[in-house]
């Protein structure tokens, strides 16, 4: 039997703007439950797109390429699976059916692996480099009708992230401040408008904005000298600004927070114990 390593929740390659995407996995939508995940057959070899079900029972490897897939999700009806593969230097957005045919490149170019699906599965929302700087755009779930929402001239937007009303996109961006000052921003998913700055320091990197499921309060990660700690630590914010509260707490990095479907619990990765 083959062995292999599982990377549900482990970001395995270095992105050079901030590191917005984990490595994607969850469970699927629909009534009979399937989970998606990154699997590796070695330490040393790419990673492909798995299934199996919740209980660990029949695994199955839907890519089997020599490339590398990563970051898969579900489309909200769970009938797809959307992932990153990354050749020559290049993160490419794929879809393909939930039993691994008809797998379709729909965009090309997407920075870091950096994308995020709306609620109702229509559009995608993710990060690409237009010539000078990052960008966020928005695309239809068949990689049709690129739009622009974000144009800053040698600035970056990053970590686009929908809203469950699908209404409004958090991201971060360094365009007040530029360098690795990163704060978090929500803007309108139909304009591109800016609604309101959620976070303002400095020396500051926030990163992987998740909004809660109703709405309320964004949890992200934060790295850089913010209450004199370099390390990185997991907040959660009011929507309107309000209550902007550390829950990580500890000397370890911790990344990824994910919240539970009633808004009680945050999962997250954490070093806290030495690993990862």
């Amino acid at each position: 039997m083959k062995r292999f390593t599982l990377a549900a929740m482990m970001c395995v390659i270095c992105i050079a703007l901030t590191a917005c995407s984990d490595d994607g996995g969850g469970d699927n939508p629909n009534a009979l439950k399937k989970i998606v995940f990154v699997g590796y057959q070695s330490a040393s070899s790419d990673g492909d797109i798995y299934v199996m079900n919740e209980d660990g029972s029949n695994i199955v490897n839907l890519t089997q390429t020599a490339d590398h897939e990563s970051r898969p999700n579900w489309s909200p009806d769970g009938t797809k699976i959307y992932f990153i593969k990354y050749n020559a230097g290049v993160y490419d957005l794929y879809v393909m059916n939930q039993d691994g045919s008809n797998q379709q490149k729909i965009y090309s170019a997407v920075s870091g692996g950096d994308y995020n699906i709306s609620p109702d599965g229509s559009k995608i929302a993710l990060r690409s480099w237009d010539g000078s700087d990052e960008e966020i755009y928005v695309i239809n779930s068949d990689g049709t009708g690129l739009t622009i929402m974000t144009d800053n001239d040698l600035l970056d937007d990053a970590c686009p992230s929908w809203s469950p009303d699908g209404n409004w996109i958090a991201f971060v961006s360094n365009r007040d401040g530029g360098g690795s000052n990163y704060n978090v921003y929500v803007m309108s998913s139909l304009s591109g408008s800016i609604v309101y700055k959620l976070t303002s320091y400095n020396d500051v990197q926030f990163e992987v904005p998740q909004w809660s499921p109703d709405g309320t309060r964004i949890a992200f990660r934060r790295y850089g000298n913010f209450l004199l700690s370099n390390n990185h630590e997991l907040f959660i914010i009011g929507t309107n600004g309000s209550n902007l509260t550390n829950i990580s707490k500890n000397s370890s990095n911790d990344y990824y927070p994910l919240w539970s479907p009633d808004g009680s619990k945050i999962a997250f990765a954490s070093e806290i114990d030495g690993n990862f």
